[in-house]
């Protein structure tokens, strides 16, 4: 027994006890960081940018402890199998015995949910900082999700779990905000142990008061400011559009007890229908200045959450700083913060607050439609705008007919049968031509009355209908100036494609026999109509 017991005293002499295991004695809080080592981190200097944050927050608790035990865990799954395997968390260490590794990235992919559910169960009841290191993308179908693994697990009272976005649209996006969300379900349940102890305000925020208090005014409460300004915009268009509703059911109901009495023969009939016809010129009111408001609210609401959700660095008419501050705000604390607000479950309630007035808006401006309508049908005004409305749509196809028809004379007609040698002279004699000028001046005959008879009569507007018109219009736009990409009508083919249309009255043997003659290229049938036609025309 007293050699046994030598033997203990000596070995405890030879081998005191590790730092590691002081720290556990005297404090026994790990700090926890899970390293994304995927092979989406491998882009960008998301790596760096991820070891440069967990020394940020080594050195932080090194000025508190600097033995306090840290546990560096870089994780990944080589294949999708892996996915569904828990994730080896590494020994704690003390802070100044821990060291970055240089994991070789691949294709493979990040189990998240499998690395904060190991780190919860590798803590166990010891009180832990669990610090999530990632560009937050979790492989589809990899593991559990980290959000289920949130809502299974946390809030607990002795782990605190936070998530460190890598890269800047993570940042922005910041996909992780359920495992925040999770631990705010705490806060009800908290807040009396915490107004006694003396903790600060705001502690339903999940681990992250000091951060809420040392950020200022309008970094915590611009989200609430541009939520105000939302239900505002909508509150007033409600309102305006409510006023001008009320105005026209009143005109309205005034106008229907005035026919009223005219059908009962009650009172004097002509001040019946002097009072109608001077309710019936009735205008709604005009937009009073406090109502014009709802508009400013609405677009300064937009433009702050443009701002604050999409301004990075430099965007719109804005070139923000290195600490996205617009004027006084720092917009990545505020974009941060209001995140945090409205991931917890007070979103609901601001959802049914936001979305109340909105509906509200929506159903006072059917009203005020409804409204209007219902004046015009009774005040009889809607049939005299429908006529007014139709007679000026019939005008205006009545001008582009006649415009059409005015273009129609513009219209150039080929005849590569007929044209005249470019160089008329050869070796100084006269180059011999098939067609005389007498010809020509018959083909240029045959294409005015061509033209004339592709018009067709002088249009009116008696009998005419909306239908009537924009048939005439389609067809006459077919022998309208043809664009550069397509070719000008031949004289043969437009006598033929009017002779379908039965647009010859006269002389439609002669005009057949032309288009015939230019068929077979027969030139003393073509001379022959072309006189024939050519007299018609002078007659």
């Amino acid at each position: 027994m007293r050699r046994a017991i030598t033997l203990l005293a000596f070995a405890a002499m030879m081998f005191p006890p590790s730092q590691a295991q002081q720290a556990a004695e005297t404090d026994g809080r790990v700090t926890y960081f899970l390293i994304d080592a995927s092979g989406s981190m491998a882009k960008d200097r998301k790596a760096d940018e991820a070891e440069s944050a967990v020394r940020k927050r080594l050195d932080e608790i090194q000025e508190i402890d600097p033995n306090a035990l840290i546990s560096r865990t870089y994780f990944r799954a080589e294949n999708r199998d892996l996915c569904w395997h828990s994730i080896d968390i590494a020994q704690p260490v003390p802070a100044s015995e821990t060291v970055r590794e240089f994991p070789k990235y691949g294709d493979d992919y990040t189990p998240l949910g499998a690395a904060l559910e190991s780190a919860i169960l590798d803590a166990g009841s010891r009180p832990a900082d669990i610090y999530i290191l990632s560009d937050e993308v979790q492989s589809p179908n990899c593991g559990a999700d980290i959000c289920a693994v949130a809502r299974q697990y946390l809030p607990l009272d002795n782990i605190n779990v936070e998530s460190i976005p890598i890269g800047r649209d993570a940042e922005v996006q910041d996909r992780l905000a359920c495992v925040r969300a999770s631990q705010l379900d705490s806060a009800a349940a908290t807040s009396t142990a915490k107004e006694s102890t003396g903790a600060g305000k705001n502690g339903a925020l999940g681990g992250n008061d000091e951060e809420w208090e040392k950020a200022g005014w309008w970094e915590r409460w611009l989200w609430l400011v541009i939520f105000f300004l939302g239900v505002g915009s909508a509150v007033s268009f409600a309102m305006r559009h409510g006023s001008k509703a009320l105005a026209y059911e009143r005109q309205s109901e005034h106008i229907q007890q005035l026919q009223r009495l005219l059908l009962t023969g009650e009172g004097k009939a002509e001040e019946h229908k002097a009072k109608i016809s001077t309710l019936s010129k009735f205008k709604e009111p005009p937009k009073r200045a406090w109502l014009i408001s709802g508009s400013v609210c609405a677009i300064s609401a937009i433009l702050s959450v443009s701002v604050l959700l999409f301004c990075d660095g430099s965007c719109f008419f804005l070139n923000l700083d290195s600490n996205d501050k617009f004027l006084w705000v720092k917009l990545d604390v505020a974009r941060k913060l209001a995140w945090l607000v409205l991931s917890s479950d007070f979103s609901n309630a601001f959802a049914i607050l936001g979305i109340t007035p909105i509906l509200f808006s929506f159903a006072q401006n059917w009203r005020y439609l409804q409204s209007k309508r219902t004046f015009a049908f009774v005040s009889g005004t809607a049939a005299e705008e429908e006529a007014k409305r139709q007679s000026a749509e019939l005008d205006s196809l009545f001008d582009e007919l006649k415009n059409v028809r005015a273009n129609i004379e513009k219209t150039s007609i080929a005849t590569p049968w007929a044209e005249r040698p470019r160089n008329q002279f050869v070796s100084g004699r006269r180059r011999p031509s098939t067609f005389s000028d007498d010809d020509f001046a018959n083909i240029e005959k045959v294409k005015s009355k061509l033209l004339e008879i592709a018009q067709g009569p002088i249009p009116t507007k008696v009998g005419e209908s909306k239908d009537t018109l924009t048939a005439k219009i389609r067809k006459l736009k077919n022998y309208t100036p043809r664009s550069v990409w397509l070719p000008n009508w031949e004289l043969g083919d437009l006598i033929t494609d009017l002779n379908k249309e039965g647009a010859f009255k006269e002389a439609k043997d002669d005009w057949q026999t032309l288009a015939n003659g230019i068929a077979t290229r027969n030139t003393q049938t073509i001379k022959s109509a072309l006189k024939s036609l050519a007299n018609l025309t002078s007659s």
